[in-house]
């Protein structure tokens, strides 16, 4: 297993993954408050699903740029981060490999939560709706270009990486930088809240077994590639 712990890094900008969830909540709660915010995104082409998308990412990507900068301050390279050097082929095999076991991941998680009794989300059936061509520009740029370069770059690069030098168990870092990563979803449902958690597994051991973050994004973006654009345009 490769070393993905050079060096011991500050936790201090962990409140910073909340960044793009926080946005959301600030720009979507008064549209909401004010009226049917449906409607009023409609008449722009725009639905609430790819809105609150590109917002998250946006808040996530100035949160994971102010987190970098600072790191960068303190000596931080960007291959401390697991980013740099050349891609692997076995890599393309990791990543293509942990998107298998994602898909199928999903409705394993999704028997087990109504085997229990838990929805999976909070409502609706979670099914993306794209009104125009613009929705699915938002969708594309959020979920596929932005979501894993700055997800794998803050909770893999620096968050996991943090937690290893701190508590020094890879177990354990895991499964608390999972906890956070779950966190950033959780207004989307209880059974997601599962799903997110043990899918985010997946792209921490491709990061600790290669010590680069590119198989994680190559997985993260095959992942969000059949979740956001394959699903979406067959159902």
């Amino acid at each position: 297993m490769a070393d993905a712990t050079p060096k011991h890094l500050t936790l201090k900008y962990l409140p910073l993954a909340w960044s793009g969830l926080a946005l959301a909540i600030v720009v979507l709660t008064p549209l909401m408050i004010e009226g049917d915010i449906h409607s009023a995104l409609g008449a722009w082409g725009i639905s609430f699903d790819a809105l609150a998308m590109m917002l998250h990412e946006v808040g996530l990507l100035a949160g994971t740029a102010i987190t970098l900068r600072l790191l960068s301050r303190r000596g931080v390279r960007a291959s401390d981060l697991g980013v740099g050097g050349t891609i692997k082929a076995s890599w393309i095999a990791y990543a293509i490999g942990g998107f298998i076991l994602a898909v199928f991941l999903y409705p394993a998680v999704g028997a087990l939560a109504q085997a229990v009794g838990l929805s999976m989300f909070w409502w609706g059936d979670g099914r993306f709706e794209y009104r125009s061509p613009l929705d699915w520009c938002l969708a594309v740029i959020a979920a596929i270009l932005m979501a894993p370069v700055i997800e794998e770059l803050f909770f893999r690069g620096y968050l996991l990486t943090a937690l290893l030098g701190r508590v020094g168990s890879a177990p354990t870092a895991v499964c608390l930088a999972s906890l956070v990563f779950m966190s950033i979803h959780v207004l989307m449902g209880p059974g997601i809240l599962i799903y997110v958690f043990l899918w985010s597994l997946i792209p921490s051991y491709l990061y600790l077994r290669t010590g680069s973050l590119y198989p994680a994004m190559l997985m993260h973006a095959l992942n969000n590639i059949f979740a956001y654009v394959v699903l979406p345009a067959l159902l």
